[in-house]
């Protein structure tokens, strides 16, 4: 049922969306054309230019009819351009004057048009209230045309988003409008949506109705493999209200009808046939067509069509192990096509911001070059005026000793004492210099070592952030799911089918634990197990409205961390576990015990056990 709901979902979402409104224009635009003797032929630019002119002119105390006019006459000239953005502005202009002219009234044209414009922008909640909002007018009561209009809108708005849900008399007025259109081909589009919309509902009988009339809807349109389909559709009905021998015959009827290069039909034919051979007890012959169902490139789409069709075949066949399997490949499937969308712009992201961070340290690295380059030509000119210096003192001295030759032993004693001098004051400077260089090595070495390490931190602190985020993202998505599987066991009448839907959504919740746990403590490569067991158990408490007065919890868990990977397989363990115990353990107990127990036993290992003192087994 899952597949209906999200093959409907793309369809729509990659049908027509631009298509053209056809609308009457309301008579106020028709005053503000008249009024400015503006032609269809005119230049639709110019034409916006000159009514903004005109309404920018106009003080909020001037004339409100015209105000409104120009308003509306704008809106429509930006929705025909399919400039639905910039149609919003003037559309709620127009609104608030209407409003304020006419309190607790609507104006089915400005309603319509900001359904639409909501619509293209992806609003569509926002959408289906103003689109039904502009369906309750007079106008739209005793306009076919135009009611016929706003249903469509409405129709595509249910397909794309499956909560907001209509009611059977809505589909069946729209069927009634467009065959007084004379609207074939929209007829078939609405009984055709309806037909699956039925189907995922389980109201076989009906939705077979409406198969039927699209197929003949098709084969006036001479539209051949939608006529297929809708056969295929009216089979699957058959299928599941027991009508073995007329899906008999029409599964051998299309046998020579499908072309072999149509996968989409195939795979829908070959799944009939494996549904039809499971409801007779054949699994054997029902898994060859399920094979056969899945051709060498098959889409993601069609194998989750499969995998749906056959999980409830086999679980209505009572074979629930192969039921679950194959509902394990379906969610495999949506989760890969899930990745394959969402993946590629996450890792866009990452290489942008990686790109960005080499960018910003290549910079900093060139001015740092910079600087060790002039510090070292100011040392080279040190150095060279140092010994231009000791060469200038040694000629001085040379032609001291030559002057005083008389003197020479008292130059000679002068002169190794000046030697001597020289040396020393040569060892301070070059010492001084040594250190002064060294301090430099030093600091410069701290400097890169310092950036290095702030590097190092923003990276380490945006992964781990991302990495949260992801947590938090996951654990938003299988609360959604959950929600999703609550929503759908209220409609499903079969308590079975609905237990273990309920099943299904606390096994989905004890994994959104994990995740909301890992982002929220701060830990986020490990779980304290004993708040996680003690928050998963009451959580299933909570779901079968168990009272703790009469059902006790104790509890003896060491409040140790530990990983996912051990997280996930305890917590679903330790989910099957409890909900057994609710279901069945106190059926002829108004008070009982259940006790968890984790401790570590040793390096490696750790002893876990469940026990409740409710009934047991019984003998055999």
């Amino acid at each position: 049922m899952k597949f209906k709901l999200i093959h409907l979902l793309i369809f729509f979402i990659f049908a027509n969306i631009d298509a053209q409104v056809q609308s009457v224009l309301p008579e106020e635009i028709k005053e503000i054309y008249k009024l400015y003797n503006v032609k269809s032929t005119d230049n639709t630019d110019t034409i916006l230019k000159h009514f903004t002119v005109r309404l920018q002119e106009l003080t909020v105390s001037g004339d409100a009819a015209l105000r409104q006019g120009l308003s509306m006459a704008i809106a429509e000239l930006f929705v025909k351009k399919k400039a639905y953005d910039q149609a919003l502005r003037p559309l709620n202009v127009a609104r608030n004057i209407f409003n304020n002219q006419h309190p607790n009234a609507i104006h089915y044209w400005i309603s319509e048009y900001l359904g639409i414009a909501y619509f293209h922008r992806g609003n569509y909640l926002l959408a289906g209230q103003y689109l039904i909002e502009a369906l309750t007018t007079k106008e739209s009561k005793h306009n076919q045309h135009l009611e016929n209009e706003i249903r469509d809108y409405i129709i595509r708005i249910c397909n794309v988003l499956p909560s907001f849900s209509l009611s059977m008399d809505f589909f069946t007025q729209a069927i009634d409008i467009k065959q007084k259109l004379g609207d074939i081909k929209g007829m078939k589009e609405v009984a055709q949506k309806f037909t699956e919309l039925l189907y995922m509902q389980h109201q076989y009988a009906t939705s077979l109705k409406y198969a039927k009339m699209t197929a003949e809807l098709s084969d006036k349109l001479n539209l051949k493999d939608q006529k297929i389909q809708a056969e295929i559709d009216m089979i699957n009905a058959l299928i599941r209200m027991n009508k073995k021998s007329e899906a008999h015959d029409l599964l051998i009827r299309l046998n020579n009808a499908i072309s072999i290069s149509d996968f989409h039909l195939v795979s829908r034919y070959e799944t009939a046939w494996g549904d039809f051979e499971l409801m007779n007890g054949n699994e054997s012959e029902g898994e060859l067509h399920y094979t056969k169902s899945l051709p060498p490139r098959a889409g993601p789409t069609i194998s989750q069509y499969v995998y749906a069709h056959q999980a409830e075949s086999y679980r209505l066949n009572g074979n629930l192990k192969k039921a679950y399997e194959a509902q394990e490949k379906y969610i495999r499937e949506l989760n890969e096509s899930y990745v394959s969308n969402i993946l590629p712009t996450v890792v866009q992201i990452e290489e942008r911001s990686a790109r960005s961070k080499l960018s910003e340290e290549i910079k900093y690295l060139n001015i740092q070059n910079q600087l060790k380059d002039t510090l070292f030509r100011n040392q080279k000119l040190l150095a060279d005026a140092l010994i231009l210096s000791n060469e200038l003192q040694k000629q001085e001295l040379k032609h001291q000793a030559q002057l005083s030759h008389v003197m020479l032993k008292e130059v000679e004693h002068q002169h190794q004492k000046l030697k001597d001098e020289q040396r020393l004051r040569l060892l301070f400077i070059a010492s001084i210099l040594g250190m002064f260089i060294l301090g430099v090595i030093i600091f410069a070495l701290y400097k890169k070592q310092k950036s290095k390490n702030h590097i190092i931190s923003k990276q380490s602190s945006d992964n781990e952030m991302l990495i949260k985020e992801i947590h938090h993202r996951v654990k938003n998505n299988l609360q959604i799911i959950s929600s999703l599987l609550d929503m759908q066991s209220i409609s499903i009448k079969d308590p079975i089918a609905a237990e273990a839907i309920k099943e299904s959504k606390n096994r989905v919740l004890s994994m959104a634990l994990i995740h909301q746990n890992l982002y929220h403590d701060g830990h986020i490569r490990s779980i304290k197990i004993d708040d996680y067991f003690i928050h998963l158990s009451k959580s299933l408490f909570d779901s079968y409205h168990v009272d703790e007065k009469n059902i006790k919890m104790i509890t003896d868990i060491s409040p140790i961390n530990l990983d996912i990977d051990t997280v996930v397989p305890l917590g679903l363990i330790l989910n099957e576990l409890i909900t057994n115990s609710l279901k069945y353990a106190f059926k002829n107990h108004l008070h009982g015990t259940i006790h968890i127990h984790l401790k570590p036993t040793s390096s490696d290992q750790l002893h876990f056990q469940v026990r409740d003192d409710g009934d047991g087994f019984q003998e055999g």
